[in-house]
């Protein structure tokens, strides 16, 4: 029987350059490491003295996961024979023989860069890694920040930014939540290209008046992509009863294989520092993506088609634009 080959996000040569979402900042325990899963590969983040470590999930030793083990002042400590490596990935005990030779082999097999930004801890698997791209709002202390997740969803990452971009399902899946599908029609909205990808600014939706659903209201959305696994959404105009601070929605998703991923929301809202109201807003946008996750989980294929086997029509003018960003970016892991 011929075995078919595994794709590894490794092979991908764009994907592999981005920065992961691991976990929001507040969920990482000084005293524990996390073990986690991206692209395939096994990765334990810790902490050292307030600083973010990032390796593979082996020891050298006998490929025992580390993010089993636990924490000792600035090393982390293997469970299967004690041994202990330092902020630097290399071993500096080996309980077994303490006053023996440390082997020069006797490191983390990987060691990656780990950064905390937008409420979130991101892992780049690169050794050139580039900087982390990102939105204005994220880096501007006048707006408070909040993010949640993980969200395990059972379809590719890039499905499930997809999804994201897509307004015309908003009627449909969000009915009487944030759309209404009497007002189902999206009119045509212009779509441009960026350093970051692809982005429209006047995409105009049927939502309900402060979530009054017999009251729907025009509104004008900017949607875009940070990166492949990255996008965004900003409320553009307002009426006399709807606010005017700026909120910015991100959608950070983290491709465990190709055919699963795990999603964060961060969310930065203008004037807005309030941890209580940040986290009722944010448990909106919650609950909203749960009502996503049966219906993205439903489709097939799950990784994103790039040819033509999907029918595209007016309303799909930006994730059509997306799927061509994808395509020419040449992103293979979680496509067809």
């Amino acid at each position: 029987m011929t075995r078919v080959p595994i794709r590894d996000c490794v092979e991908d040569p764009i994907l592999i350059r981005n920065w992961f979402p691991v976990c929001p900042i507040d969920q990482l325990e000084d005293d524990t490491p996390l073990g986690l899963t991206v692209c395939d590969q096994s990765v334990v983040i810790w902490r050292s003295s307030g600083r973010l470590n990032a390796w593979k999930d082996q020891c050298a030793h006998r490929g025992a996961k580390l993010s089993l083990g636990k924490i000792c002042g600035d090393r982390l400590q293997c469970p299967y024979h004690g041994w202990e490596y330092n902020e630097s990935g290399a071993c500096d005990l080996i309980p077994s023989d303490p006053n023996g030779r440390i082997p020069k082999r006797a490191k983390v097999l990987k060691v990656y860069r780990a950064v905390e930004h937008a409420g979130l801890i991101w892992v780049n698997l690169t050794d050139n890694a580039q900087d982390i791209q990102s939105l204005a709002e994220f880096d501007n202390r006048d707006y408070g920040v909040v993010a949640v997740g993980p969200f395990e969803i059972e379809t590719s990452a890039l499905r499930m930014c997809e999804n994201f971009l897509d307004a015309a399902h908003i009627p449909f899946v969000h009915d009487g939540l944030l759309g209404n599908s009497a007002f189902a029609e999206i009119p045509q909205y212009d779509v441009n290209s960026s350093d970051q990808g692809v982005y429209t600014d006047n995409v105009v939706v049927s939502i309900p008046d402060h979530g009054n659903i017999d009251n729907m209201i025009e509104a004008e959305f900017t949607y875009g992509t940070i990166s492949p696994i990255t996008v965004y959404t900003a409320r553009n105009s307002s009426g006399a009863s709807i606010t005017t601070q700026r909120k910015v929605l991100m959608l950070a998703v983290r491709p465990v294989t190709e055919t699963s991923c795990c999603a964060y929301f961060s969310l930065a809202w203008h004037g807005q520092h309030n941890e209580r109201i940040l986290a009722e807003i944010i448990d909106f946008d919650v609950r909203v993506l749960m009502q996503d996750k049966p219906i993205v989980e439903s489709q097939k294929p799950k990784r994103l088609p790039l040819g033509q086997s999907e029918i595209h029509v007016k309303s799909d003018a930006l994730t059509s634009a997306y799927r061509r960003y994808i395509k020419n970016s040449g992103v293979t892991f979680g496509t067809e």
